[in-house]
């Protein structure tokens, strides 16, 4: 007595009718005994159920989901959600301790840094945040658990000064943030990360942002060391090159995403994906 219309997809190969009916009994046999809503003995084979990405997250719900998942180590920090089902995405430092984050001005790169600061510091894990600009986010500013170095060019020696304090004791797992990283090549700065890199004892993470050019281009210090890992992601791509950071291959239409959308790279192809944004309440 039902009105309702169904309708059937089928994967044949010679859509003729007897291949049609075919198809159309092996769904009968396989859906046999099983119930005439749900489909209880085909959970598996049930289509994943398809959400679009919000357009605007908060840190605040990010967390909250972050903490019902259980068994999450606190050296993975979430910074947003990706891909068709909207799942929560973040970076882990104990298997990434090196990543960078690829985007044009104003493109979001601050946004993330400054979600992977709050994130990682409600993990108890130390962060130091690099503003090569010179300029502390307004998410940042006043914020106790994070201890900010503003770079000025003018006192290259006392900002690695500044640097090596921040980072003492030097056995303490420390995710180091540089924003604008191309303002810090061939200084001080640059050196002591390069050294802290290259020591295996030291329980440093460090994620680096630039634009797309600038961490293309750099052909010495601590960017090329960063850059081979291709571990990261892009924020509003400009050019189909940039591609190349991450080790996926973008195509035209992946150029000039909205503000707060990135591209991350899962099993080497590009994913969109949503970051949160840090409110003042979370300090």
């Amino acid at each position: 007595g039902s009105n309702e219309v169904v309708q059937f997809a089928t994967l044949t190969l010679t859509p003729t009718v007897s291949a049609r009916d075919e198809a159309m009994r092996l769904i009968a046999d396989k859906t046999h005994g099983t119930t005439d809503r749900c489909g209880a003995g085909l959970d598996d084979a049930l289509p994943m159920r398809l959400r679009p990405l919000p357009t605007h997250l908060t840190w605040t719900s990010l967390h909250r989901r972050a903490r019902a998942i259980p068994s999450v180590p606190p050296t993975w920090i979430p910074i947003g959600v990706a891909g068709d089902a909207a799942e929560l995405i973040g970076i882990d430092i104990d298997r990434h301790p090196k990543s960078l984050l690829a985007g044009d001005r104003r493109s979001g790169k601050t946004t993330v840094l400054t979600t992977l600061a709050i994130g990682a510091a409600a993990n108890g894990i130390r962060v130091v945040f690099v503003a090569g600009s010179g300029r502390v986010p307004p998410g940042l500013q006043g914020c106790r658990r994070v201890a900010t170095i503003a770079i000025d060019a003018a006192t290259p020696e006392a900002d690695a000064e500044d640097l090596r304090a921040a980072l003492r004791p030097t056995t303490r797992r420390t995710l180091i943030l540089v924003d604008d990283v191309d303002r810090i090549e061939r200084t001080a700065t640059e050196d002591l990360l390069c050294e802290l890199l290259s020591d295996a004892t030291e329980q440093v993470a460090i994620v680096v942002a630039g634009t797309g050019d600038a961490l293309r281009n750099s052909l010495r210090g601590l960017i090329p060391i960063i850059r081979r890992t291709t571990n990261g992601m892009l924020l509003a791509p400009t050019s189909t090159l940039d591609g190349e950071l991450i080790g996926v291959q973008l195509t035209r239409s992946h150029l000039g995403a909205t503000k707060g959308r990135a591209f991350i790279a899962l099993n080497g192809e590009p994913v969109a994906a949503q970051i949160a944004i840090v409110a003042d309440t979370t300090r």
